[in-house]
């Protein structure tokens, strides 16, 4: 069954901005999840941070990385946030789970990805940045990433396409990458673009809280799983409400009946 995502957007979606074509402007979500602290500090400073292909936890993911490239005339470094473009069996699965530290809870955040485009088409305007949106291709084999020499670049999409392979063992995921394209990042591993309070909270759909790992249905406390998911979130969700609307913020029904 192709999802109404996928009739909008036929893969491979790739957009450029500046300089945009026939974007797909519509309302649906591109899901980031996030440590919450990280988002706090985010939101309170009215920025939008990216990360360097570096700190990817896959070894094989930043294989054709380079943080010296140079395409044609042009000095080429990318930064990066990976989000995912549908909601799929298995998507919430892959939350990390259990008692994480309070202040350090991975929530999931909801983007209008009309609105994202549009924060984009922004940013690159007044950053002197490049925007591209790849959706991740999944062909590829742990021994073909390997083996693959280190393609020949006649421009910085084709750069943006072997960025986006990704293992076939991971195609559950439907991933989406926002690369920043610039040769001003001077090596930092993480840059921050500023953009207004207003554009921020317009963009942000919803803010989900994180699941409570589910308990044995021998537990004493399985009947109360509801409440305890509710109070272990509780300080979080406080936090988030002296920054956001609150319909802006629910919790995930994960293991919730």
């Amino acid at each position: 069954m192709v999802s109404d995502y996928e009739n909008a957007c036929p893969k491979p979606i790739e957009i450029h901005f500046p300089a945009l074509g026939n974007e797909p402007w519509h309302p649906f979500y591109i899901n980031h999840y996030i440590s919450s602290s990280y988002f706090k500090s985010d939101i309170e400073k009215n920025q939008i941070t990216f990360v360097s292909p570096i700190l990817w936890f896959d070894p094989f993911e930043n294989v054709f990385y380079d943080e010296s490239l140079k395409i044609g005339d042009k000095n080429v470094d990318i930064r990066c946030i990976c989000a995912t473009y549908d909601y799929v069996d298995g998507e919430e699965s892959a939350w990390r789970r259990g008692d994480d530290d309070k202040n350090n809870k991975t929530i999931r955040v909801s983007l209008n990805f009309g609105k994202a485009c549009e924060m984009l088409e922004k940013l690159g305007s007044s950053n002197e940045c490049d925007f591209y949106i790849s959706i991740v291709d999944y062909s590829q084999s742990k021994d073909n990433l390997i083996k693959k020499n280190a393609p020949h670049y006649k421009s910085v999409a084709d750069y943006i396409k072997v960025m986006s392979f990704k293992r076939k063992a991971f195609a559950y995921e439907n991933e989406l990458r926002i690369f920043a394209v610039s040769d001003k990042f001077k090596q930092q591993e993480v840059h921050s673009f500023a953009l207004s309070h207003d554009d921020y909270i317009s963009m942000i759909e919803k803010v989900t809280l994180p699941p409570l790992k589910p308990f044995k249905r021998k537990d004493a406390d399985f009947k109360k799983y509801n409440k305890i998911q509710d109070d272990k979130n509780l300080d979080l969700k406080k936090e988030l409400l002296k920054l956001l609307p609150k319909d802006k913020i629910n919790q995930s029904r994960l293991y919730m009946k």
